[in-house]
């Protein structure tokens, strides 16, 4: 059994599934609210609770904390049934709205570095360097008969990269495992 904890997502790893649980990260935007009291000037305070309340907020705002794991979990499930990719791992449901997602985690894990695993991947030419945050990480892949199957393909970014060049990067490690 594995188990990765990300800001965003618990994804426990058992019997040939992941399961993975979004995070609701409430106090910490409770604690984040209150923290804004703190700021000398009513400027400063305004500009922080906009901030934090702007629903484009990338990885700081209420939408991150509150919503965002969900969001990855829909986008994954989505994918999966518009594509089916062999590139991805299946995504078999999305259960409660998002909150949990159960996918299929065929194979093996990858047991490289972060700084190995990147210097392969960057021979997929341009192609990974668009969304290098998920592609620079090993524990978002996993190996099945040879071929290498990417497991976290919930952001936009990603699901472009895997349309565009997901066969590509699949026979390079091919080849490379081979």
């Amino acid at each position: 059994m594995e188990v990765h904890l990300t800001p965003t997502r618990l994804t426990i790893v058992a019997f040939g599934l992941a399961f993975k649980f979004a995070r609701i990260r409430l106090l910490k935007v409770v604690v984040d609210y209150f923290s804004i009291r703190s700021k000398s000037s009513w400027r400063e305070q305004w500009r922080e609770y906009r901030r934090l309340s702007g629903f484009n907020a990338k990885e700081d705002g209420v939408r991150y904390f509150v919503t965002y794991g969900i969001i990855s979990n829909r986008n994954e499930r989505a994918f999966w049934k518009e594509h089916k990719d062999p590139f991805c791992a299946k995504t078999y449901r999305s259960l409660f709205f998002g909150f949990l997602n159960i996918q299929e985690a065929p194979g093996d894990s990858i047991h490289w570095g972060e700084e190995e695993f990147w210097t392969i991947m960057k021979k997929t030419k341009r192609y990974a360097g668009e969304d290098k945050r998920r592609f620079s990480n090993p524990d978002n892949f996993r190996v099945v008969n040879e071929k290498l199957v990417i497991t976290n393909y919930g952001h936009p970014d990603t699901q472009k990269v895997i349309l565009r060049s997901g066969k590509k990067m699949q026979n390079l490690f091919s080849n490379l495992l081979s």
